[in-house]
């Protein structure tokens, strides 16, 4: 995303400033003719805000010919051990230890009848090969 960048375009014989042109879209599409349609605020995280008048963009504003539009806030960080299955999760089961049936870092769910084993490679496995595999 350019934000800041001050993008000209002639719109029937008068010259517009508009700052923070948007991404440009496709190899066909230029900061010229981006300028000429108007801006582009992704938003982090979120959705991508559109103006095809004249318009400005901030990290996260996009003024719209007056109507100013505000990206949303990020949902909070998911936090793996809560025992709540959040975005990003596979699994939370209310703790970061191995030998259960959800990685540490909530990201692999063990099928019914394995266990997450981490003693000489991270993989879901039985309890009685995990046992053998951490005597080794």
């Amino acid at each position: 995303m350019t934000i800041g960048k001050l993008c000209y375009a002639l719109v029937t014989t008068l010259l517009v400033t508009m700052t923070g042109c948007g991404d440009v879209q496709d190899a066909n599409e230029s900061q010229t003719s981006q300028a000429v349609t108007g801006c582009e605020l992704d938003c982090p995280g979120g959705p991508v805000l559109t103006c095809s008048q004249p318009c400005s963009v901030t990290a996260t504003t996009l003024n719209c010919n007056g109507t100013i539009t505000t990206c949303p806030a990020p949902p909070p960080p998911s936090v793996c051990g809560n025992g709540i299955k959040e975005a990003g999760e596979t699994c939370d089961d209310h703790n970061n230890n191995s030998f259960d049936r959800c990685s540490p870092d909530c990201l692999h769910a063990c099928q019914s009848g394995t266990i997450w084993c981490d003693c000489t490679a991270e993989h879901c496995t039985t309890a009685t090969r995990c046992n053998i595999e951490c005597s080794l």
